[in-house]
């Protein structure tokens, strides 16, 4: 009786060895395929979540462009129009809004306003 219970056990732990092979065999190059998707996501620019990610950390990451810290009231009366001078001098590049459906209406407001700055 010992025995046969001995035979199954090794049986069965024979069986979970061969099934942990199995998928390990299976499953052991996902995480280089699953980068490889992500990373062709970025790439080719798909509408994917993790791209959508991607581009507001390099937009969040980015301080080339963008204020240093909040400020109040009173120094912001002071600053803003010394950026909105700026941007209206230097600006003549708009967002791309072809992703998005209202982009018609978009599109016709910025050609409207392209002609006002030329």
């Amino acid at each position: 009786m010992i025995s046969s219970g001995l035979q199954e056990k090794s049986i069965i732990n024979n069986i979970k060895k061969k099934v942990h092979q199995t998928l390990l065999k299976k499953y052991q190059n996902m995480p280089s395929k699953y980068n490889s998707n992500i990373i062709d996501n970025i790439i080719y620019n798909e509408r994917a979540h993790i791209v959508a990610a991607f581009k507001d950390r390099l937009i969040i990451d980015d301080n080339g462009e963008f204020l240093k810290r909040y400020y109040n009231l009173d120094e912001s009366f002071v600053r803003l129009p010394k950026f909105f001078e700026y941007y209206e001098l230097y600006s003549k590049i708009f967002p791309n809004y072809t992703a998005i459906g209202e982009s018609k209406y978009l599109y016709q407001n910025i050609q409207k306003k392209q002609k006002m700055i030329d």
